[in-house]
């Protein structure tokens, strides 16, 4: 079987990459065709592998540059963190001929805060679905103000991992999809710096009442049930990509 793998190289390395892991030793050499000038970068598919592989950044060195990976792959590290979700048809954020998804955060933003800053009030938060984690965590964030680390929400928002500012606190559906990636999840975070999840509760941004909010138990997975908005539970920040 051929493995398949994206990459950009910028124009001045010409066409050549060489895989340094033993399962793959020699120069794989490939015509080139432009896809972005306007970026001054070549895009190219590789098909010369005779198996199926999980090809990281990592396994490809060349020289002048660096190679940005086009296509990540669930469980790359990748824009400050790892990849755990790609958008499937139907998900909002989906895009034909694109590669988009979801990344977790590579260590826990609190192992124990509120999901409220103080007052039991209604944000009206109640998406659950995949891609509505960062409009709920902005709009919890408006509704409960100053001081936003105080609370769960604007907690994860503050996060810069990787340099980036769009992180949030996800929804009850993107983080069972982290629950389900959560081994995967913990071997990248503990190659690039990070730290496993706890077998411990965390929050969600779906909000239940005024005074509770939605959870998940990330030691069995359970998340049909909620807790007090008082309560403190741990965070784990998530980004689009």
């Amino acid at each position: 079987n051929e493995g398949y793998y994206y990459v950009y190289v910028p124009a001045s390395t010409g066409n050549v990459l060489t895989a340094t892991e033993s399962f793959y030793s020699q120069e794989l050499t490939q015509a080139v065709e432009v896809v972005a000038s306007e970026t001054n970068a070549y895009y190219f598919e590789v098909t010369t592998f005779d198996q199926d592989v999980e090809v990281s950044l990592a396994d490809f060195s060349q020289t002048n540059s660096a190679v940005e990976v086009l296509f990540p792959f669930v469980g790359d590290f990748y824009q400050g963190g790892v990849v755990f979700y790609i958008f499937q048809e139907g998900d909002t954020g989906y895009v034909e001929g694109e590669k988009h998804g979801l990344i977790a955060a590579v260590e826990d933003q609190s192992s124990g805060i509120q999901w409220y800053n103080g007052s039991f009030i209604i944000t009206g938060v109640t998406a659950t679905a995949v891609s509505t984690g960062s409009a709920n965590t902005t709009t919890i964030i408006n509704a409960q103000g100053a001081t936003e680390t105080d609370y769960a929400a604007g907690l994860a928002r503050a996060y810069d991992g990787g340099g980036y500012a769009d992180w949030f606190l996800p929804s009850t559906d993107e983080l069972n999809e982290m629950y389900q990636n959560k081994a995967t999840i913990d071997e990248t975070a503990a190659s690039n710096g990070g730290s496993s999840f706890a077998s411990e509760v965390y929050w969600s941004s779906t909000e239940n009442s005024s005074t509770s909010a939605y959870k998940q138990n990330f030691l069995d997975g359970s998340n049909e049930f909620v807790s007090s908005k008082e309560s403190e539970q741990n965070v784990r920040a998530v980004r689009a990509f």
